[in-house]
């Protein structure tokens, strides 16, 4: 029982004919004329020139975006380092003979730290080394590096 008749299976086979003579004269026509291969080079010029100028004006916006965002913060962090030095240049305070007002006006020292220091000098006796300040209650560690600078032991 066939499907086809032979007509149409001439008509079939017709056209399979054609489409592999027209395969094969295309690729005869790719192989006698290659094309030419396209140079990319100017275009790949002018991108790598844009995305350069991008670069640059991203690295420029972030450097800026940077500095202004560090700005308080370096301002901020370098304060305390810029009056410690103020205080330094001025004099430093013998905190074995200091009064209570002289050494309030050391960072960090209160009126109440510095009736401790006072009290811890006048029943130890004199400081021996500017450690000793850390048996004081209200200095501890940073506040001593603080102070170092700014106190002297005679």
């Amino acid at each position: 029982m066939p499907y086809l008749t032979k007509a149409q299976e001439k008509a079939i086979y017709f056209l399979i004919a054609l489409l592999c003579l027209s395969a094969l004269y295309r690729q005869l026509h790719l192989f006698l004329n290659p094309r030419p291969a396209y140079d990319f080079s100017a275009a790949d010029s002018q991108f790598y020139r844009q995305l350069d100028s991008v670069r640059a004006i991203y690295k420029q916006d972030s450097l800026a975006k940077a500095l202004s965002a560090a700005q308080p913060l370096l301002t901020s962090q370098l304060q305390p380092a810029v009056q410690t030095q103020k205080s330094a240049i001025k004099k430093a305070i013998n905190i074995n003979t200091a009064s209570v007002d002289d050494l309030t006006t050391l960072p960090r020292i209160g009126a109440k730290t510095a009736a401790r220091i006072i009290e811890y000098r006048n029943k130890q006796g004199p400081f021996v080394v500017k450690r000793d300040l850390l048996k004081i209650k209200g200095i501890g560690g940073k506040t001593l590096e603080r102070l170092r600078p700014l106190i002297r032991l005679e």
